[in-house]
């Protein structure tokens, strides 16, 4: 028998558990909730701020998780997914089960939307009903919120430039004023007035820009960055219920930017599908949506929402290899004027078009019974090509700079930073039409071209980010968003290890003496690189902790462990074994080396 709380006394009107329930929930709703990265899940069937329980409802909830646990199932992962490919390798064995920045029944690590809103909850988030509480700009120095704005700008503002910053500089000025009168005494009306500006549009704006430069900047949940969003979330609910507005898009594509610093895709990718219905819902995705604005500076701010919205879609799509929600036909948007802002999102959107192409060849070729579409692959191959040709100048990825050490990073970072994820997004889309040949032995013995490409171009990708994290900070203040291409060549870096062909004699289909040293190289580069990610950015140490075990999966499938991997000739390097003359294939009579059985177990 449970153990229960002392009745109330008589005539206390919260004298039910309902009611003590409604006023936490009220209460956390608007005063927010601190929650450290990796902390104990609220219970399914209660809204996020509801924690708190008495004894006697701890007691009775433990009871009633004991008779009807919630359902634990996996979260589908389609064919254009790492997750997909990593599963592909293992035969769905252990060491390959890949977690991700959720927990066993899909909970968040970090930031939570409640998305059932009641009506109490809707009428205590009035503005106000803020008043008692301090606003986290309070806590901040008008000079710290211009530097974290600048950080923003440096980042996701350069890739999405959907927030004006003239207007958000002007924001800064008149919420610091508000909060200097604030100090002074004032009317009843002058604070509902400095509650409600407080709480505009504009200002939710500014607080989700700080939020993402502070998560940024700490590469995890900072106290600062979650006290701004439980400030904006009770009004992000109200506006779920409510008309959609251009600018109420932007916050919610702030949101969506905000998952994705913290590593959480499936969360992020909730969010921009979102914001992606209510561009649908207002229109502003049509070709005759610019006569809808009333100034020119509103109907390209429209244009770059869409165009953002469009972009993360086809992103979101990939990450889980699910369906996108905008389609190529409802992209009709223009823009009338150039706008130097927005070439790189301009060019993402034609790169997005191509990638939607390669999600349905790849989710058709998932099969691995099914021969592979090699015409439909070479002309994505060709389109993808054609894309960085015409490229302008400023946005082409120049390597050969970066290696030499002539790159200034002073000068040129922001140059820099467009065009290697232009780079990497287009060696991304090579590797996704690419992987399925090496789904399979029988794939690979009957395409030999395209495995090969497969691994060159995943060896590629690893070797692009090492290259810019030894030259360049990059790496290391956006850990996170790169990690995103590290991940996805490292899919097909375990499918080449664990699906290679049996011998060269029996398939007359080998690897090189050059691609097989990628290989290796690659794949232990790209272990230190998770480990790296974890060390500077915490949330991503769950990473890291998953792919840690795959090193010495890796040398029982027969690739040399690291202190073997620099001679490709060691007695002990399983299906690498090759004559000691044998260097290179393209002037040697003996064949190339082979992956021994082994590799096939997985």
């Amino acid at each position: 028998m449970s153990s229960r709380s002392p009745a109330p006394e008589s005539g206390n009107p919260l004298d039910d558990s309902q009611g003590r329930r409604r006023v936490r929930q009220n209460r956390d709703l608007l005063s927010g909730q601190w929650k450290s990265m990796g902390g104990e899940a609220c219970p399914t069937n209660a809204p996020s701020g509801v924690q708190d329980e008495s004894p006697g409802d701890r007691s009775d909830s433990k009871a009633t998780k004991s008779e009807d646990p919630p359902d634990q199932i996996r979260p589908y992962r389609g064919a254009t997914s790492s997750d997909f490919s990593f599963q592909v390798a293992s035969g769905g064995s252990q060491p390959l089960r890949r977690s991700s920045g959720e927990g066993a029944g899909g909970t968040p690590r970090g930031f939570e939307i409640n998305t059932i809103v009641s009506s109490e909850i809707l009428a205590a988030s009035k503005p106000l009903a803020r008043l008692v509480f301090n606003d986290p700009l309070q806590e901040m120095k008008y000079s710290e919120v211009i530097r974290l704005v600048s950080v923003f700008n440096s980042g996701p503002g350069l890739l999405y430039p959907i927030v004006e910053t003239v207007e958000l500089l002007q924001t800064v000025e008149r919420v610091f004023q508000l909060l200097r009168e604030s100090e002074k005494p004032q009317t009843v009306q002058r604070q509902i007035t400095a509650a409600e500006e407080l709480n505009s549009t504009k200002t939710l704006t500014l607080k989700l820009v700080i939020a993402n430069a502070l998560t940024l900047e700490s590469r995890q949940i900072s106290r600062l960055a979650q006290r701004h969003f439980d400030s904006v979330r009770e009004s992000l609910g109200s506006s779920f219920w409510s008309l959609p507005s251009l600018g109420g898009i932007v916050n919610w594509i702030l949101v969506a930017l905000l998952h994705f610093h913290l590593d959480e895709e499936l969360q992020a990718s909730r969010v921009a599908a979102h914001a992606a219905r209510l561009c649908l819902e207002m229109g502003i995705n049509r070709k005759d949506a610019n006569c809808t604005f009333k100034t020119p500076q509103d109907a390209l701010l429209a244009t770059k929402v869409v165009w953002a919205v469009f972009v993360l879609d086809r992103r979101s799509s990939i990450a889980l290899g699910i369906p996108f929600v905008v389609q190529d036909s409802d992209l009709n948007t223009v823009m009338e004027t150039p706008d130097p802002d927005s070439i790189y999102l301009e060019t993402v959107v034609r790169l997005s078009r191509i990638a939607g192409e390669a999600c349905r060849l790849a989710s058709r070729i998932s099969d691995r019974s099914v021969p592979l579409s090699t015409a439909d692959i070479d002309f994505l191959d060709y389109q993808i090509s054609q894309w960085q040709l015409r490229l302008p100048p400023n946005l082409q990825f120049n390597r050969a700079e970066l290696q030499s050490g002539q790159f200034d990073p002073f000068t040129n970072e922001s140059s820099l930073y467009m065009s290697s994820i232009l780079f990497l997004r287009a060696n991304q889309l090579r590797n996704l039409i690419h992987r399925p040949a090496l789904y399979s032995a029988d794939r690979i013995t009957a395409n030999e071209q395209y495995p090969r490409t497969a691994i060159d171009v995943a060896c590629e990708a690893v070797q692009v980010l090492h290259e810019l994290n030894s030259s360049t900070g990059l790496v290391e203040r956006h850990a996170v968003f790169f990690k995103y291409f590290l991940v996805s060549a490292f899919s097909s870096l375990l499918l080449a290890i664990a699906k290679a062909p049996v011998s060269y004699t029996a398939t007359r289909v080998g690897l090189n003496v050059t691609l097989l040293a990628q290989l290796k190289q690659s794949f232990y580069r790209a272990l230190d690189m998770f480990k790296l990610f974890g060390t500077r950015a915490p949330s991503l140490l769950h990473l890291w902790e998953s792919v840690n075990s795959l090193e010495a999966w890796a040398v029982q499938m027969g690739l040399p462990s690291r202190a073997e991997s620099g001679d490709l000739s060691w007695p002990n390097a399983g299906g690498f074994v090759l004559p000691p003359q044998t260097l290179d294939t393209e002037t040697s009579s003996n064949p190339a080396p082979v992956i021994n059985g082994a590799w096939l177990e997985g």
